[in-house]
């Protein structure tokens, strides 16, 4: 009933487009989780979840959610 309504599908995409955004480069450890670093200052968490989206090195666009009091990067699809 919901997954065809075109009025919901547009209010999502009207949420997503007003989520704060960055742009950066995956860094990638071994225990599977890494870090978008958007500049020498800034980085943010990427759960193991998001992480089997990219590689280390890659060069993504995240939306910036805060979970925990923690600000985490979820990788756009």
């Amino acid at each position: 009933m919901f997954q065809d309504n075109p009025l919901l599908a547009q209010l999502k995409q009207q949420i997503q487009e007003n989520l704060p955004k960055k742009e950066g480069t995956i860094k990638a450890t071994e225990k599977g989780f890494g870090f978008l670093e958007v500049d020498a200052k800034n980085s943010f968490f990427i759960p193991p979840p998001y992480m089997k989206k990219c590689m280390h090195g890659d060069k993504v666009v995240a939306i910036i959610r805060t979970e925990k009091e923690r600000e985490v990067a979820e990788l756009k699809s």
